[in-house]
């Protein structure tokens, strides 16, 4: 479904409403925000001395996008993996965050990344939000704890980011468990997930 489909859909079965002052998406409070708030968030987080606030900032991402394609999950009954990872992609590109692309199994291409974009030329993979975005919506689509690492960056070739989500095991066997190094600190990040789950529990479909 493409974008304007998506949208529309939306509105004519009232999932979004638009009122003075207000957004909501599946009653849900949503905001407009320039994604130069973004970049700001990603400089500090890059530069900060808070050795945690990266994780940090992972998390909240993994959060907000589990809950709501758990949300996704159970409005529309979206009983089959093919199904929610369709809805999945669909809602990350309405989002602005670059232009999706599925690949083979968990990967994803992000084309014309904002933030990314703003960063080039980089030294690193910058994106820790988007990482955390893709973790948490392929978490509720997987039906399992998985994260994300960012194999390329637009911000350090100037053309696409590659990002692949998947549990520890399946980034082990592709070769690229290396990048939990500097990418996600698993033994502070998983006991959390962890408990996020217990108290909102898995997407009831």
């Amino acid at each position: 479904m493409g974008l304007i489909g998506l949208f529309g859909k939306w509105l004519i079965e009232r999932q979004l409403i638009i009122h003075d002052g207000e957004i909501s998406l599946l009653n849900q409070r949503v905001a407009m925000v320039p994604v130069s708030f973004f970049i700001e968030l990603h400089k500090y987080a890059l530069n900060s001395k808070d050795k945690r606030f990266k994780d940090d900032l992972y998390l909240w991402a993994w959060k907000t996008a589990y809950l709501y394609i758990k949300k996704f999950d159970e409005e529309y009954g979206l009983k089959t993996f093919e199904e929610r990872y369709r809805w999945g992609m669909d809602v990350a590109a309405a989002a602005g965050f670059g232009d999706y692309k599925p690949g083979q199994y968990s990967h994803f291409y992000v084309f014309n990344n904002p933030v990314a974009q703003s960063f080039y030329p980089y030294k690193e993979p910058i994106d820790i939000m988007l990482r955390g975005i893709n973790a948490g919506g392929g978490t509720a689509c997987h039906l399992k704890i998985v994260n994300c690492l960012e194999t390329e960056c637009q911000a350090i070739n100037g053309e696409r980011c590659v990002f692949v989500t998947g549990t520890e095991k399946a980034h082990r066997k592709m070769g690229i468990d290396h990048l939990y190094a500097t990418q996600i600190d698993l033994d502070y990040i998983v006991p959390i997930q962890k408990e996020i789950i217990k108290e909102s529990g898995w997407p009831k479909i």
